[in-house]
């Protein structure tokens, strides 16, 4: 009996112990031993009515019996403990899972039932849970249609064991009931049995939208940086050639000048068609000089609050007395607030965007000026691709020319890439716009479509009233 008692307590515990000696004691108190007698004395015919039995061989059977009914009880105990251990670690893990921002989730090896998912699948997904726990063939359908393909072709190389797979980490899309769009982590991962027959899947799922906007951006102020810094060393470059073209520019256009006060009204007539043709060339390689030169100088602006109304009539004035019958010009302006601006270099990007569209239609078409007040809530431009949200003062340029396909508008504000076939364009026009607005904190949007027209649209941000007061000496 000590070496039983010894044995459970090593393996049971002392209290366990205790519990023991005490039912013990129960079943040797006087009317358990009467009972047990009788027990015993009917069930196995240890005695008989006629004779007694010896007292150590009675005793010895009632210590057997406590023995027993103890043992039992110190297993009920321990698998009651175990019971509820396991009923509170279930219950944290369920507190934690519901607790988590990233989606919990577990189902059967086909996909077909969900076993669990959290709370945190209503905030992510933007869908019920019970929604899920109904359609559990929801979990595909939201995933984006360009990342559905590959994520199915993942998930089913889980349940094949002889590639010995057991997890994997997904990154895609899906596609929320508001029409937005989230980007997903899902850690994927299949429980095997024994016999490497898969059980059930379970994975965590985490929103990483935030993440990818962060990385996104900083690929893009990467690429930015490291176009200005191209910019920058072309324009000094640009400059240099540009001003030694000047000073040989200069002395021709200088010699032509002195045939022409030498000779005057003596030369014959196609010496002065020569001659002027001459200058014609040297006016137009002059003013590319300039462009090139303003382009390297890369001069301050000076800002001021503009009336981009009164500009954009100027601009249009200028080009109506220049145009043909075959380019209509059509202008129309609302009641916008001002903008913070150099008028000068505002208005060399308005006449550099009605000059490029006139350019791109050689037979012809119309060319419409607008300029309104818009307030968008999302989009990114197309130079820096940041995010627009908010109110904006727009001013747009749309042709009717051929339009420009996604590699030419990839390219399209570069120093020097033109898509004129004649060798008239030197390709500075629009990388002046892009400094311009660039310089304004200002926003481009180009929508172009071939075969249909391109849009420049150029957003300002609105001045305030307040910012219009004038500052107290």
């Amino acid at each position: 009996m000590r070496r039983l008692v010894s044995f459970v307590d090593r393996r049971f515990g002392r209290m366990l112990v205790v519990a023991l000696g005490g039912l013990a004691a129960w079943i040797l108190s006087l009317a358990g031993l009467i009972r047990i007698h009788a027990w015993i004395s009917e069930g196995f015919g240890i005695v008989s009515a006629e004779t007694g039995v010896h007292p150590v061989l009675e005793l010895g059977a009632m210590a057997l019996l406590a023995a027993l009914t103890a043992l039992l009880a110190v297993f009920a105990a321990r698998h009651y403990a175990a019971d509820r251990r396991e009923k509170r670690q279930r219950a944290l893990l369920e507190r934690l899972a519901a607790e988590l921002p990233a989606v919990v989730w577990a189902s059967t090896p086909d996909g077909r039932e969900i076993l669990h998912v959290n709370p945190a699948f209503a905030e992510v997904y933007g869908r019920p849970v019970e929604s899920l726990k109904e359609r559990p063939e929801l979990w595909h359908e939201v995933i984006h249609p360009e990342d559905k393909e590959q994520v199915l072709k993942e998930s089913e190389q889980l349940m094949d064991p002889a590639r010995g797979t057991e997890a994997v980490r997904l990154r895609y899309r899906i596609l929320r009931p508001d029409g937005t769009v989230r980007w997903i982590h899902d850690h994927k991962m299949v429980i095997f049995g024994a016999d490497r027959r898969p059980l059930f899947l379970a994975g965590i799922a985490e929103d990483i939208t935030e993440l990818e906007r962060s990385r996104e951006q900083a690929l893009r102020l990467q690429r930015r940086l490291a176009q200005d810094e191209k910019f920058h060393a072309l324009g000094r470059l640009t400059g240099g050639i540009a001003h030694d073209f000047n000073n040989v520019l200069g002395t021709l256009m200088g010699y032509i000048g002195l045939i022409e006060m030498r000779y005057g009204s003596d030369c014959p007539p196609q010496v002065r068609d020569y001659l002027a043709r001459m200058r014609q060339a040297g006016d137009r390689a002059d003013q590319m000089v300039q462009q090139l030169l303003r382009y390297s100088r890369g001069s301050s602006a000076q800002l001021k609050p503009v009336q981009l109304a009164e500009l954009a009539a100027e601009v249009c004035g200028l080009l109506s007395a220049s145009l043909d019958g075959r380019i209509q010009l059509c202008s129309s302006a609302d009641a916008v607030p001002p903008v913070w601006g150099d008028e000068v270099q505002l208005h060399q990007l308005l006449m550099n965007l009605c000059l490029n569209g006139i350019e791109a239609m050689p037979e012809g078409g119309r060319l419409d000026v607008r300029l309104r007040q818009l307030t968008r809530d999302g989009g990114e431009c197309s130079l820096c691709r940041r995010s627009l949200v908010g109110s904006w003062v727009a001013l747009s340029v749309a042709d009717q020319g051929p339009g420009l396909d996604a590699s030419l508008q990839a390219r399209i504000f570069e120093p020097f890439f033109t898509t004129r076939s004649d060798r008239q364009g030197v390709g500075m026009g629009l990388a002046m716009v892009n400094r311009i607005v660039d310089g304004h904190d200002a926003h481009l949007l180009l929508e172009s479509e071939p075969g249909i027209g391109t849009c420049f649209r150029i957003l300002f941000p609105p001045l305030e009233n307040d910012m219009l007061d004038p500052v107290p000496g």
